[in-house]
């Protein structure tokens, strides 16, 4: 298992309690098995990136949903003709964005509407993205979420 993708999958988790105790509704859904893995593998026709295969078996989805808040990450189960021109494979979204593995070459993007595309190398600096500018970008300038950094201080001190 990546340590990376652990720790990740941690931060998202801590918020997500931050989320919920504010009035959010999440939701994190078990690990896939080796067999689900492998099996999305064949149905897509590419090896997977080995840092999401370790997302994956942390989680099969997040959905996040609070206010300005919302994005999900899930387990997709077939690839697709991007418009791009590559075969690639939906692995999450949040509001006006998609967040796509381009199985060709293993790269990670982000297409937004307004901003335009991000290519990302890792998996992890896709969800570091998604963490601050989706999620805590948007806590910070939602008025209902007031207060979250306290929260969030105050239930994980072990952060400070």
């Amino acid at each position: 298992m990546n340590k990376n993708i652990s720790d990740s999958y941690d931060c998202y988790i801590k918020i997500i309690k931050v989320i919920e105790e504010l009035g959010g509704v999440c939701k994190v859904e078990e690990g896939a098995s080796e067999a689900e893995i492998s099996r999305l593998e064949q149905a897509v026709g590419y090896k997977l990136p080995e840092d999401y295969k370790d997302w994956l078996r942390l989680t099969k989805g997040i959905d996040i949903s609070f206010e300005s808040v919302g994005m999900s990450f899930y387990m997709a189960d077939e690839a697709f003709d991007h418009e791009d021109g590559f075969k690639g494979l939906l692995v999450g979204e949040a509001l006006f964005r998609d967040f796509y593995i381009n199985l060709e070459t293993g790269k990670f993007y982000i297409y937004d509407d307004d901003f335009g595309t991000e290519e990302f190398d890792s998996f992890e600096d896709l969800l570091d993205s998604v963490y601050y500018f989706d999620i805590e970008n948007s806590l910070e300038n939602a008025e209902e979420a007031e207060g979250w950094e306290d929260i969030y201080d105050e239930m994980f001190p072990e952060d400070k």
